[in-house]
């Protein structure tokens, strides 16, 4: 094989993987068979089809699969992994490896491979009873290309998402307790900050009442239906009402004052799910008695 051949060669399959890194790029968040799934696994077989005519041997073909295979989990894995490292930590970057591994090997044993061995043989069938090599090279080419223009698009979004769910801040403005006769309400003002480059949706936000070291009261607001949606730059201020156990404040009250711990849990619709995100404010609050 002369220097262009194994030039042409290494260039068909490394267009290859990095096509099938696109695919399980956008499979790799969702960890499930459904309809988007398959249909990328139906546009994956059609390069298939198409490699194995270009590639016109079996165990060339086939070689060439086991390879591309094998480094686009590796390069799925690291892009996914990639901003998480950079951006939340170690820890979660770990998480994330193991998740998105299992998903990536998962689809390519299941779906991918099984599609694979069907359509590539074909292609080479074909490339014995048709000749249109020019037109299935320049097909490839744009094809594949498209697909890595496309992987490049989503790997930077990804990585603005995760950003700036990083630069993500909550102040809380003004916290104060009102108390009843019998009845204790915590009034909230906060604002929530932007200060990335891409709109975050929140799904739930849930906030959990400390006075002392005790729990006093648990409450979620809930946006399934209609997210709350912060967008960069922008600043969203929000009131809340939230009503305490008035005898957890009393037993806790010293001297007119409680120390009040604030836990802000806020869902944070990403990629891979409802993702939290948590905040925490502490204050010591004037407790007037009624």
């Amino acid at each position: 094989m002369t220097w262009k051949g194994r030039f042409f060669t290494i260039l068909i399959n490394l267009l290859y993987s990095l096509s099938l890194s696109y695919i399980l790029f956008n499979y790799i968040f969702v960890g499930r068979i459904d309809v988007q799934s398959l249909f990328y696994a139906s546009v994956f077989s059609v390069l298939s089809l198409i490699y194995g005519y270009m590639v016109e041997d079996l165990k060339l073909a086939f070689l060439g699969y086991m390879a591309s295979a094998v480094l686009s989990v590796i390069l799925t894995v690291v892009l996914v992994r990639l901003p998480i490292q950079m951006n939340i930590g170690s820890l979660a970057a770990e998480l994330v490896t193991i998740y998105s591994s299992r998903n990536a090997l998962m689809y390519i044993l299941m779906v991918v491979t099984p599609l694979s061995l069907i359509f590539i043989p074909i292609g080479i069938y074909l490339s014995t009873i048709i000749d249109g090599s020019k037109y299935f090279k320049v097909g490839y080419f744009i094809f594949t290309l498209l697909l890595f223009a496309l992987l490049i698009n989503n790997y930077i979004d990804y990585s603005l998402e995760v950003y700036s769910i990083k630069l993500l801040e909550i102040d809380v403005e003004d916290i104060q307790i009102n108390v009843e006769v019998d009845r204790a309400f915590l009034n909230l003002t906060y604002s929530v900050v932007n200060r990335g480059a891409r709109a975050i949706e929140f799904s739930m936000i849930v906030y959990k009442v400390y006075f002392g070291g005790e729990v006093a009261r648990v409450y979620s607001e809930n946006f399934y239906g209609s997210p709350l949606v912060s967008r960069p730059l922008e600043t969203l201020r929000r009131t809340v009402m939230i009503e305490v156990p008035i005898f957890k404040l009393k037993r806790n009250v010293v001297n007119g004052v409680v120390k009040a711990s604030l836990v802000f849990e806020v869902y944070v619709k990403t990629r891979f799910g409802n993702t939290p995100v948590t905040f925490q404010h502490t204050t010591l609050l004037n407790v007037s008695q009624p």
